[in-house]
């Protein structure tokens, strides 16, 4: 799996159907939470899904229109808006690994 949306509230939850949605048009693998279940399950659901991302989603990000994208194995960050999510998620990954490699 590409990205894992961990949502966080139900005015979160409407947002992170779009990303992904709007990942998967861009020929990801992505998934988010459906269960309202407590952020550290969902981060869990992370690991079990080997997600290369992850992404939490609240009520602030939604109204910043951007979150923190973290490299899950190397917990390396890159802050991007919804419309670089929305329409050129491949830059967010290959700055996520790139990021990792050259501070290794």
């Amino acid at each position: 799996m590409d990205v894992y949306i961990a949502v966080l509230g139900a005015e979160a939850n409407r947002k992170a159907l779009e990303l992904v949605q709007s990942i998967r048009k861009q020929g990801f693998k992505a998934e988010r939470d459906v269960l309202n279940r407590k952020l550290k399950a969902q981060f869990k659901s992370a690991d079990v899904f080997n997600a290369t991302a992850l992404i939490a989603l609240g009520g602030s990000e939604v109204e910043a229109s951007q979150v923190i994208v973290k490299n899950n194995a190397t917990r390396r960050e890159v802050v991007a808006t919804f419309e670089q999510i929305e329409s050129e998620f491949s830059g967010i990954l290959a700055k996520l690994n790139d990021d990792s490699s050259e501070n290794l």
